[in-house]
């Protein structure tokens, strides 16, 4: 909890690392247009076809984690776009404070309860 209140980053620090991450293997990537949403995604090995507006990749990271794959990235960099907005809400900073904002007490050990016959 104390690393998201020193975190100043729109995403919990463990997404942001990731993002960064896949993000260093953008150089690699060749973006070529389809249409207006739709774009081939390649390197040396393979291809993917990443839809931006329906938010879908062939490689399935961007559907599934809710976090834009390196293929996405790609796309998002080459139309300029905000990729926080490619991210699911469960991801970011304010999130995780909110979930994580009121205090867990122990229940301490169960045979020292003392249970009213009426429950």
């Amino acid at each position: 909890m104390d690393d998201a209140h020193g975190t100043f980053t729109k995403l919990s620090s463990k997404y942001e690392k990731e993002i960064r991450k896949m993000s260093m293997d953008l150089r690699n990537l060749k973006v070529s247009p389809s249409n207006q949403t739709v774009f081939s995604v390649s390197n040396e090995r393979s291809t993917f076809v990443v839809d931006i507006e329906q938010r879908t990749c062939t490689c399935r990271i961007l559907q599934v984690d809710l976090l834009p794959c390196p293929h996405a990235l790609a796309v998002i960099a080459n139309t300029r776009k905000y990729p926080y907005d490619y991210c699911s809400y469960y991801y970011t900073r304010d999130t995780y404070l909110n979930a994580h904002q009121d205090s867990v007490y122990p229940i301490g050990n169960q045979e020292e309860w003392i249970v009213p016959k009426e429950v």
